[in-house]
């Protein structure tokens, strides 16, 4: 299954495209269900081109499997093979991040439907949290979803940023005589949506353009998609399996200076978020 196909970037640092061709590079990133190319003297449409040898290889390979398949692929192929099987397209491509070695794990079900339950995992890395490949900058959401008591104890607040409003939970979610390091906000989930202190928190936190903060958020699992389909237009597709999980976790990486926000990291657990 070939990775994505851009003859004239091959063997190219993302520095030397960008120096090479920075329109192009920016439709790329901003819009790559669009994104064409001339090579070799045609239009090519890469990503489309990708997603259709994909398509093809999920007709051919995984659905007619009754066991386990390891992929090994490049980066750009995982997030296509992730895309295809959830329903998504080319589109959002560049919605979800695919780092060197992680892990990620599709669950088919009976009825052909996949639910992705892990995703983009580097802990066995040391590293709970992914890098971020884009800027260095902007805001970095942790998720965590519960099924109705939040147990934040043992979790490693090492990880956020010593600021104001760094903890927020969901408005009735059980999480009294909880040894918080910093005093938590309490956002709400009425008739008309999210309540908008939370979600200016974050506006505020994406125009950092020098430092990366990290906001977490303790909510029911139940109302995990909406609220990060709220904040961040987020898939619902992508986030299928929080209604199947007593724990969930989600790590979104938003600023202004990237096309969309990029979730790096999802779990049908929180132990990566746990001290050790």
């Amino acid at each position: 299954l070939q990775e994505v196909d851009i003859p004239d970037w091959q063997g190219l640092k993302h520095s030397e495209i960008q120096d090479k061709s920075p329109t192009l590079l920016q439709a790329f990133h901003e819009s790559p269900g669009k994104f064409e190319i001339y090579s070799d003297g045609e239009l090519r449409r890469p990503l489309f081109d990708l997603y259709q040898r994909v398509c093809g290889f999920m007709g051919e390979r995984i659905s007619r499997s009754k066991s386990r398949i390891l992929v090994v692929s490049h980066l750009g192929t995982s997030q296509a093979l992730i895309n295809v099987a959830l329903g998504l397209t080319e589109s959002n491509h560049h919605c979800i991040q695919q780092s060197q070695c992680a892990v990620s794990r599709l669950e088919f079900r009976a009825t052909g439907n996949a639910e992705l339950t892990r995703l983009n995992d580097t802990g066995h890395l040391g590293q709970p949290l992914p890098k971020i490949k884009s800027q260095k900058n902007g805001v970095r959401v942790i998720f965590l979803g519960f099924a109705d008591r939040a147990n934040l104890q043992g979790l490693d607040f090492s990880i956020l940023n010593a600021e104001e409003d760094s903890v927020w939970i969901e408005n009735g979610l059980d999480a009294e005589g909880l040894a918080l390091p910093l005093k938590p906000a309490v956002f709400s989930i009425g008739i008309d949506g999210l309540d908008k202190s939370l979600a200016e928190r974050i506006k505020q936190l994406r125009m950092h353009g020098n430092h990366v903060s990290t906001l977490l958020i303790a909510t029911r699992s139940a109302s995990l998609t909406k609220i990060a389909e709220s904040l961040f237009g987020i898939p619902q597709a992508l986030m299928a399996s929080v209604h199947n999980s007593t724990e969930f976790s989600m790590v979104v990486h938003d600023s202004t200076e990237q096309a969309r926000p990029i979730v790096q990291l999802l779990n049908n657990s929180i132990a990566g978020f746990l001290k050790q």
